[in-house]
Order: C-alpha cells, then sequence, then structure tokens
C-alpha cells in the first residue's frame, strides 16, 4: 500500500490540489453577491396558497397558486434586512416559475415593496462546468484540461465574432476567420503542434469549404425553396448570410472530429509499420470512414432536432397541424442537418487524401 502510494503521489497531490481550488472556486461564486449591481435576495420561507382554478384555452382545468415568502435581502445598503415576495403560478409553469427555500433571486425595489425579477443561477453554472472540468481532466489528465481551455477560448471568440459583427464587419469572412480560429485552437490544445494535427485541420477546412460550395450550389438551383426563415425574419440583417454563417459553423465539431480521427489513425499506422503502403492506407481509412459516418450522421441529427421539440410540441398542443409545426420549427434544423451530413461524408476521403499527403511529406 505504501509503495502504491509513492508511486502515485503526484498525481494524488495534484488531484486533491485541483479538488480544493474546485471547491474555492464554488464557495467564491456561491458567495459573490458583492459583484452585483442588483439586489439579491435569498428566500427563507415559503407558504404556497391556493388561489383559483380556471378553464385554459384547450379546456383543461388549470390551479392557480399564490406564493408567500419571507427573503433576506444578501447585498446593498439593505444587507440583511428581511422583505416580502409573492408569486402568483400556474399549475402547468408555462410562464412561471415555482420558489422554495435556499432559493436566491433577484429582485426590484418599489419603494417599500420588492417583485422577483429572476434567479441567481452562476453557482449552478460554475457548478456544472466544474463537474465538466473534473470529468475531462479525469479522463484526459492534461489532454482533457487543454480541452476545457480550448472551449473557453472558443467561447471567448464567438463572443470578439458578435462584437465584430455589430461593428459593422461583413459576416462571411468573419464566418471562415472564425472556423480557422475554431479548427486551429481546437486542436492544436488537444494534439499539440505537430503533422497529424497540421493534417487535421487543413482537412477540416477543406471539408467544410466543400460543403458549403455544394450548399450553395444546391440553394441556387432551387432558389431555398422548402426552407422557412420565420424566426430569422425579425432580425434586421440579410437572412440568407446569417443561414451561410450557421451551416459554415454548425458542421464544424462533426467535421473536425472526423478529420482528427483518420489523422490520428493513420499517424498510428505509419508509426506502428513506417512501410505500409499509401493504398493500405486508404484502404484503411475508408473502413474507419464507414465506422464513424452513421454515428456522426446521427449525432448530428439529434443536435439539431432535439432543440426543437419544446417548441413542436407547443404548437401541436394549441391546434397547430403538424405540417406546418414542421415547417415551422425543422425546416431549418433538417437544412442544416443536411449540409451538415454531406461535410461529414465528403470530409472522409478529403482526410484521406490530406492525412496521406501530409503525414508522407519529407518521408526519407
Amino acid at each position: 500500500m505504501k509503495d502504491l502510494f509513492l508511486q502515485y503521489r503526484k498525481s494524488i497531490f495534484v488531484g486533491g490540489l485541483f479538488f480544493i481550488v474546485c471547491l474555492g472556486v464554488l464557495f467564491f461564486v456561491k458567495n459573490d453577491y458583492f459583484l452585483y449591481d442588483g439586489i439579491i435576495a435569498k428566500i427563507i420561507s415559503v407558504e404556497d396558497i391556493y388561489d383559483s382554478t380556471e378553464e385554459n384555452t384547450l379546456g383543461f382545468q388549470e390551479q392557480y397558486y399564490n406564493q408567500e415568502m419571507k427573503a433576506k435581502i444578501m447585498n446593498g445598503k439593505n444587507k440583511g434586512n428581511e422583505i416580502i415576495l409573492s408569486n402568483l403560478y400556474a399549475s402547468s409553469l408555462v410562464y412561471d416559475n415555482v420558489y422554495k427555500v435556499g432559493d436566491e433571486v433577484f429582485v426590484l425595489e418599489f419603494g417599500s415593496a420588492y417583485t422577483i425579477d429572476g434567479v441567481k443561477r452562476d453557482t449552478y453554472l460554475v457548478f456544472v462546468l466544474l463537474v465538466l472540468l473534473c470529468s475531462v481532466v479525469f479522463v484526459g489528465h492534461w489532454k482533457g484540461l487543454f480541452s476545457f481551455f480550448s472551449l473557453l477560448c472558443n467561447t471567448f471568440l464567438v463572443y470578439v465574432y458578435i462584437l465584430l459583427y455589430l461593428r459593422g464587419i461583413s459576416i462571411f469572412p468573419l464566418t471562415l476567420g472564425l472556423m480557422i480560429c475554431f479548427s486551429s485552437i481546437s486542436l492544436l490544445f488537444v494534439s499539440g503542434f505537430n503533422k497529424k494535427t497540421v493534417s487535421a485541420i487543413l482537412s477540416a477546412l477543406i471539408g467544410s469549404i466543400a460543403m458549403v460550395v455544394i450548399a450553395l450550389l444546391v440553394i441556387h438551383f432551387t432558389n431555398y425553396q422548402g426552407v422557412s426563415f420565420e424566426y430569422l425574419d425579425f432580425l434586421t440583417i440579410p437572412i440568407h448570410d446569417l443561414f451561410l454563417a450557421e451551416l459554415f459553423i454548425g458542421g464544424l465539431g462533426a467535421i473536425m472530429d472526423i478529420s482528427i480521427t483518420v489523422s490520428s489513425s493513420f499517424q498510428e499506422l505509419i508509426d506502428k509499420n513506417n512501410e505500409i503502403s499509401n493504398k493500405a492506407l486508404k484502404q484503411s481509412g475508408i473502413e474507419i470512414g464507414k465506422d464513424i459516418m452513421g454515428t456522426m450522421v446521427n449525432v448530428l441529427f439529434f443536435t439539431y432536432v432535439c432543440g426543437a421539440i419544446p417548441s413542436l410540441i407547443l404548437y401541436l398542443r394549441n391546434g397547430i397541424t403538424l405540417t406546418n409545426a414542421l415547417g415551422m420549427n425543422l425546416s431549418l434544423e433538417l437544412t442544416r442537418f443536411l449540409v451538415g451530413s454531406i461535410g461529414i461524408v465528403i470530409t472522409i476521403p478529403i482526410s484521406i487524401v490530406v492525412s496521406i499527403f501530409v503525414l508522407r511529406r519529407h518521408e526519407a
């Protein structure tokens, strides 16, 4: 047991330190009331009072309740004072929230009265992020940590991307630059700077461009027939440019996955047998592509479609026909899915050719 401890003492020390830091971050966020300008109150008691029963538009009986709550102000000049809050909610909870003891809420002050303006959720958000961080570090060690950092960098890039667009820069060149940054940061953080990473980046970019070129050709000949832009019409920007940017970014994740899988597999095959022929590599790449193509297409389908399920159910429950509901909710999602699937399929042969060219370059 002692020998085992000595063997892994560095890992145990680093893991313990990492766990303590995570607890410290969580404790700080739990008590960061001083960072907010708005008033935050913590609910200390709740009483639910039945109000009435009414029939909704679908003919169902819906009960209404009123919550009478006491809360303690956690920041500002009135810190420590107790206040009274009320909350009317319906049993369906379509638009309403139900609060419980311990919940922290933002409140607005109107003289001596207060009203709830939202829930303080930063503690839950940070907790989930820390669970994700611990998971990727536990499984991937340093590579997992770098993967998490790449996610943070890409999130920051999206923020910069939006700011630059709001300053008047055209969305299409911005999207191309964002794709290059996404691919480079994600793959370099995970795999480091080497031939297989360069191969994966090139494959991802060429595959993405080929995907959008095919999409543009189809759009040109069909003139967007069958695609519904109901929600995008509310934006005061050219919706076609935004739609193409969505196609670029939406399929990039799956395309990067395909690219690094093929590139890493080829690198491993070459490392194991430097005499392996290009023909054998191509055949191996085709087999690898067959195995991952179906799963990645399904991942893309579930990713796009799942977001439309709540709206779809809401439309159906309000008497809108299935055809109209699908047209309003799924036409854009299905278009993105189909274009992304095309990108996945064409990236496989592109990755095979690019990987062989890059990994075999400068070989003796």
